[in-house]
């Protein structure tokens, strides 16, 4: 068999062994084919064709998927929130809860947070977000009631307290009402320079939880969600009254209206209770 040997090709247009050349450069002439008119208008129909299912597709996917509400509460409410939220969506309602200190909820939804239902642990913060038009004002209640609560770990031998961790007082409520509570009782002079401020109170029962303060001043219904602490004093007094009030948010959400309802229902307060918290709504 004889080789065929190559041959130099020194032209621009591309060596050619016999055939048509062609000027398109980089093509190899087999590369270059032109489809009939009728073949192109067809394919260019099944491209559409896809691109429109694959729209409907999504469309379909979008309008199915349940509306997403906003719960947002304060911080101490959030265990409770979450537990809410569960028993809703069985119900065909899908709530994202978002929690966090009062005064840092309040500044977040003024700012543009999604909210369709909000819960803050005091009046004042409250009054914060009507001054602003955040919230409709006619729907704002009493809501939840709570107790202050000195707690400690469970089982700890430790006499005396070191660090006591507490809420901010400064724009915090559950610090606000500490503070005020220990002034009260004569207390605060001599426990200040043992404070450690926390941002929530959920933050100082967690200090408390891993031993980084001795014992901190909470809520009952944060104590009840704790297997490690365990209540050493009750705060109460007639003058300390810790409410949580709730108000629906300036909202478009058709379903707004919905969720703010079902949180005032029994099965929902139930839910509450067993949180800690007491049922005051049922009282306005």
């Amino acid at each position: 068999m004889s080789r065929l040997s190559r041959v130099p090709c020194h032209t621009s247009e591309g060596c050619h062994l016999g055939r048509p050349r062609f000027k398109h450069r980089g093509f190899p002439p087999t590369a270059i084919s032109v489809r009939p008119k009728g073949l192109r208008d067809k394919a260019r129909a099944r491209r559409i064709f896809a691109g429109m299912t694959i729209l409907l597709m999504l469309i379909s996917c979008t309008s199915s998927k349940p509306v997403e509400l906003n719960l947002v509460v304060a911080a101490s409410v959030g265990p409770a929130a979450l537990k809410v939220s569960d028993y809703l969506k069985s119900k065909g309602m899908n709530v994202r809860v978002h929690s966090g200190a009062s005064s840092l909820i309040s500044r977040q939804i003024v700012n543009g947070l999604a909210c369709d239902v909000v819960i803050t642990a005091d009046n004042d913060w409250m009054n914060y977000l009507v001054e602003r038009n955040a919230i409709d004002s006619s729907t704002r209640k009493p809501f939840l009631g709570n107790e202050l609560v000195w707690v400690v770990r469970k089982n700890s031998v430790q006499t005396e307290d070191r660090k006591i961790g507490i809420a901010n007082p400064m724009h915090v409520p559950a610090g606000k009402y500490a503070k005020a509570e220990l002034l009260r009782r004569g207390l605060w002079e001599n426990v200040a320079k043992k404070i450690v401020e926390a941002p929530d109170v959920r933050t100082a029962l967690l200090w408390l939880e891993n031993g980084e303060v001795d014992s901190a001043i909470v809520y009952e219904s944060d104590a009840v969600s704790s297997s490690k602490v365990m209540i050493r004093e009750r705060l109460r007094s007639e003058a300390l009254s810790v409410v949580f009030p709730v108000a629906k948010c300036q909202s478009k959400n058709t379903r707004t209206r919905e969720l703010y309802q079902a949180l005032l229902s029994p099965e929902i307060s139930e839910i509450f209770k067993k949180y800690g918290f007491r049922i005051i709504h049922e009282r306005t």
